[in-house]
């Protein structure tokens, strides 16, 4: 997970929406949903805005196991 925060967001059609700001997890421990940051410079004025951890996938680095971005199966709207 914490190779997740901090990761790019985008959108399908490769629209930069935000990065990844949390996760939240379930009483079991199970990742139900991820916060993502939108907006904003350095920090300020960026609004947070919850969405399905189901609706995220996640692109690795084609020369390591790293996080290259995650695209949201939405529009930054």
């Amino acid at each position: 997970g914490s190779n997740l925060i901090g990761a790019k967001v985008v959108s399908a059609s490769h629209e930069s929406i935000g990065r990844l700001a949390n996760l939240l997890v379930n009483d079991d421990g199970a990742v139900e949903a991820a916060v993502i940051s939108i907006g904003g410079v350095f920090g300020m004025g960026a609004k947070d805005v919850a969405v399905t951890y189901k609706s995220l996938n996640i692109v690795r680095n084609k020369s390591s196991d790293g996080i290259d971005h995650i695209v949201l199966a939405a529009t930054k709207n």
